[in-house]
């Protein structure tokens, strides 16, 4: 009868421990969000208009363009000084970046709020780590969304300033979008700094696609940086 009981004893003391550590990553999942929402809504009531600069390649060809808020037409070439100058897939990626950017990109944007299963990873006393699924609703660029599931993501966020410092898309294992295509690797890394307002924007953005398709290899490397200007507004 003893031994009955110790054994109970242990069950519930082993069921107990379960449950703290369920509420506990219960607990961190809602703060966790609650930072989230924070540090969207501060950076959207801190929102500004800035000057900046687009430095973006691809397969290591580059071009540089101006974003100006009040320009007409806001975002104008600077090196090479003819769009006729630039390989067909960087026209391509200036007439994109030209229809759909307006205005600094960012860090603690919208589209965060469409995120799923945020999880605490890790923190100490400046930053907490959480890793997330994401959603088509959460990231930019079609290619990414059609392999959105495929993929899981991590977020940093300062605590002191209560916002998002860095982002990362990965694919944790190898898969297949099509029947024919392999990809092994597939990472989108956003890198942020701070602008006047004290708010991280996006200066860099870089997306590495390793694949195999036909029997051939497939290699992306994208790079995006921004840098606001010192007569930003």
């Amino acid at each position: 009868m003893a031994q009955l009981h110790v054994g109970m004893f242990r069950i519930t003391v082993s069921f107990f421990a379960l449950m703290c550590l369920v509420l506990s990553a219960s607990a961190q999942t809602t703060q966790g969000l609650s930072a989230l929402q924070q540090a969207i809504e501060d950076t959207a009531s801190a929102r500004a208009d800035y000057v900046f600069q687009v430095e973006h390649t691809f397969a290591g060809e580059s071009f540089q363009a101006l974003f100006a808020p009040r320009g007409q037409p806001h975002i104008t070439l600077i090196s090479p000084a003819s769009r006729d100058s630039l390989s067909e897939q960087l026209r391509t990626d200036f007439d994109y970046i030209a229809e759909h950017t307006e205005g600094i990109p960012w860090c603690a944007t919208e589209m965060l709020a469409h995120i799923r299963d945020l999880r605490l990873v890790r923190q100490d006393d400046a930053v907490a780590v959480f890793s997330f699924q994401p959603t088509a609703r959460s990231v930019t660029g079609e290619q990414t969304r059609q392999v959105v599931s495929h993929l899981r993501g991590q977020i940093t966020i300062d605590k002191a300033r209560r916002d998002v410092s860095h982002v990362r898309l990965f694919a944790p294992r190898p898969f297949r979008p099509y029947p024919i295509a392999l990809v092994n690797v597939y990472t989108v890394t956003t890198t942020c700094a701070l602008a006047p307002n004290g708010r991280y924007y996006v200066s860099e953005q870089t997306r590495q696609v390793r694949s195999n398709a036909f029997g051939r290899s497939f290699n992306i490397d994208v790079v995006r940086r921004n840098r606001v200007l010192p007569f930003s507004q």
